[in-house]
């Protein structure tokens, strides 16, 4: 997986994330959707100390704005451009 950061304090933040999520048993390859990594986010989230509430607040924001346009889309091919918008590497949903 190629993932660009800036800054020791970024790279350290993802090498963390990466690390709770190979813990979790998930398995992050070109096929890997949003969805299914939203799945497991929201997974690793219950594990966390995070108030139920939360955890339903992100899984009604996921389900409602992003996972409707973006959830069949590879994560590997995104990437976030100019702060706001997102680019599609050639890649079609899933």
């Amino acid at each position: 997986m190629i993932r660009h950061v800036r800054g020791q304090r970024e790279a350290e933040r993802v090498e963390a994330d990466l690390k709770r999520l190979r813990d979790q048993g998930v398995k992050l390859n070109r096929k890997t959707t949003v969805a299914q990594y939203a799945e497991s986010w929201l997974d690793g989230k219950a594990d966390e100390d995070v108030a139920n509430q939360t955890i339903v607040n992100y899984r009604d924001t996921l389900k409602r704005y992003v996972l409707p346009s973006l959830g069949e889309y590879r994560l590997l091919a995104m990437t976030l451009c100019s702060g706001s918008s997102w680019s599609f590497t050639g890649f079609t949903p899933s």
